[in-house]
């Protein structure tokens, strides 16, 4: 099932994608070798990585950070106009107020747990496991709630405008 919000600000619309499993993967890896980053797609450059793991297979759901006291950010890859990170979650919101409204386009999956993300203009999306949304810059939005008793992991891949 897919869940499309018509962008007022922009007309580019939001959507949210509830697919689950190899679906979910496929989604992901077919956004990044799409992607054109130096001359190379960003699925080559991430599988050639120079790193602590270069060559190396990650489970993105193992050696998960405690989130009990904040938010923990993760880059996993950045490239010239990409960056792809994992977010652990563990009760935390936006505070009351405040809004994400960033210069970069933002694609963000949940993998295990669950979280309540709020649209400007469209309402609260409930997410998890294999739920993903894609958020156009500019399009203001804010986590609401997260499970409290449990981690909620987050992939979010963000791309920056090309210049020129």
């Amino acid at each position: 099932m897919k869940q499309s919000c018509a962008n007022s600000a922009n007309d580019r619309p939001v959507h949210k994608d509830q697919t689950s499993g190899p679906l979910a993967r496929r989604q992901l890896l077919a956004l990044l070798a799409a992607l054109p980053v130096i001359g190379k797609s960003a699925a080559v450059l991430a599988a050639n990585n120079e790193g602590d793991r270069n060559g190396m297979i990650t489970n993105l759901l193992a050696d998960l950070p405690d989130a009990s006291a904040e938010e923990v950010f993760e880059p996993l890859l950045e490239l010239r106009g990409v960056r792809l990170e994992r977010i652990t979650s563990q009760g935390q919101v936006t505070p009351e107020g405040d809004w994400y409204d960033q210069e970069q386009d933002e694609w963000v999956m949940v993998l295990e747990g669950a979280a309540r993300l709020l649209v400007e203009g469209d309402g609260e999306l409930d997410m998890g496991p294999g739920d993903s949304v894609f958020l156009p810059a500019h399009r203001r939005h804010r986590v609401t709630w997260t499970d409290p008793d449990q981690q909620t992991v987050w992939l979010a891949l963000h791309v920056w405008p090309r210049n020129g």
